[in-house]
């Protein structure tokens, strides 16, 4: 009975040892063998992905997946989609929602992230807004989401609008002071009336 004994000691304490090396097996941050063994993940990030995609609902991702990726998690666009509305390249963000709208959808009024100039330490804003602003009931704060727009030109646009009894055609936006050609192009795509 001896024997017997002495083989469970010796078989409890390799299965303890190789239980060691399964649990503290990562080295250097690498995943351990038994995160591997019961499929544990490193941390990620829940985005809701909403509209016109294949299968709608709630995806985790790695913390440096893009837009389009989330897409691609839920089983694509929808033929009717109109996912050049999206920044396909833009990173999620952990609690976010992405809304892939229809063609001729108009996505709601969002402000794009903010992006930082070459990794520097000054922010500068994005490429405009998502959707259009219109001009006629914009608020300062949605007139200020344009590119090349600040809160003085916000307020130049609505002292503009109030005095002329609105726009009346959106390239009507250059009669604005300090809005020229070139800035006026970069705005056009995110205007309406």
């Amino acid at each position: 009975m001896l024997p017997f004994v002495e083989k469970n000691k010796m078989l409890m304490a390799f299965l303890g040892v190789a239980g060691i090396g399964l649990i503290g097996g990562g080295v250097a941050g690498a995943p351990s063998a038994m995160g591997q063994i019961f499929g544990k993940r490193g941390p990620t990030v829940a985005v809701h992905v909403a509209g016109h995609v294949k299968k709608p609902g709630l995806y985790h991702l790695e913390p440096t997946a893009r837009v389009d990726d989330a897409v691609k998690a839920a089983g694509g666009p929808t033929e009717d989609a109109d996912v050049d509305q999206l920044n396909l390249a833009g990173t999620v963000e952990d609690g976010s929602q992405i809304h892939v709208p229809a063609q001729g959808e108009v996505l709601p009024l969002q402000a794009t992230k903010p992006t930082r100039s070459s990794h520097g330490a000054g922010t500068v804003k994005a490429n405009g807004p998502v959707g259009q602003i219109s001009l006629n009931s914009a608020s300062a704060a949605e007139l200020d989401q344009l590119p090349g727009v600040g809160p003085a030109t916000a307020q130049k646009i609505i002292e503009y609008r109030n005095a002329n009894g609105g726009f009346k055609a959106v390239d009507e936006l250059q009669h604005v002071k300090g809005i020229g050609p070139k800035k006026y192009a970069k705005m056009a795509p995110f205007l309406a009336l």
